[in-house]
């Protein structure tokens, strides 16, 4: 029986198949923990798009829903921090102003026209959606 020792491995009878070493095995596990947590970062920031995406339409529906109902109840425009029924945790608030348009570096009133902005605050103090558009004005 003859034994050959090569590079640190024995050779022979007693050992016929390879195996890895504890420093091969540890790379291969930092190798694979560095890549999971690649994929799981990426993950999550997918998931918070998608969360911030669902929380951009329900503000677009209600956004809609305020505009809708301010040209049958313009007062309701006049109303700060509401809280919104049927959507927990959602308020908004709402500003009307005079327009002012800004042309070749002068302003000019708009004489029928008010600027409108609503705010519209999701819950978990998550950035508030602002929506800017030009009305009527009620007296004109």
């Amino acid at each position: 029986m003859t034994i050959h020792h090569t590079a640190g491995r024995i050779a022979g009878p007693l050992r016929d198949t390879r195996a890895f070493t504890l420093i091969e095995v540890l790379v291969a596990t930092a190798i694979t923990g560095i890549a999971l947590g690649v994929l799981l970062a990426g993950i999550s920031q997918g998931h918070r798009q998608a969360y911030r995406g669902a929380m951009a339409t329900e503000a677009a529906e209600i956004a809609e829903y305020l505009l809708f109902m301010s040209q049958r109840d313009p007062e309701m425009l006049e109303k700060k921090d509401v809280e919104l029924a049927g959507h927990p945790g959602w308020s908004y608030e709402a500003e009307v102003r005079d327009l002012v348009v800004r042309i070749d570096g002068k302003d000019h009133e708009a004489d029928d026209l008010e600027e409108l902005i609503i705010r519209i605050h999701p819950p978990e103090d998550a950035p508030a959606f602002i929506l800017t558009t030009w009305i009527k004005r009620p007296d004109v």
